[in-house]
């Protein structure tokens, strides 16, 4: 999974931000890489860039409606939706049964955001599942 996004520098958060994640419910697990988080730990990891996405189809490109070379991509990094509307959206299309989880990245942690909500980022914490 990646980001593709306008924004060729990360943002610092300023304060605490809650974000959502999707995740199985019995292991954690993120749903594009084996990944499995505990609740209430910080995780980091550095962010890195990918060429992952030149090879997909053009959507992306159609959806920002910019040239490939205004966008980047972040491959690396904690993924994680800013509302929990923009993660259910993204659960519905999934096969496999998931989970919305409450999830904070932390004050000083960088991050990535795209213009439909998603966002990437080098810190994160899995507080709790996310009950409607």
């Amino acid at each position: 999974m990646c980001l593709i996004t306008p924004f060729k520098e990360p943002k610092v958060a300023e304060e605490d931000m809650t974000v959502y994640k999707i995740l199985t419910d019995n292991q954690h697990s993120s749903f594009y890489s084996p990944f499995y988080y505990n609740l209430g730990e910080l995780y980091e990891t550095k962010m890195e860039e990918s060429e992952e996405w030149l090879y997909a189809d053009e959507t992306a490109q159609k959806s920002t409606r910019r040239p490939y070379n205004d966008l980047i991509c972040i491959g690396k990094g904690f993924h994680s939706c800013n509302t929990i509307e923009r993660a259910e959206e993204l659960k519905e299309g999934l096969i496999q049964k998931r989970h919305v989880f409450e999830c904070t990245i932390p004050k000083g942690s960088m991050y990535y955001e795209d213009t439909s909500g998603l966002l990437v980022s080098n810190q994160i914490i899995v507080n709790k599942k996310y009950v409607l």
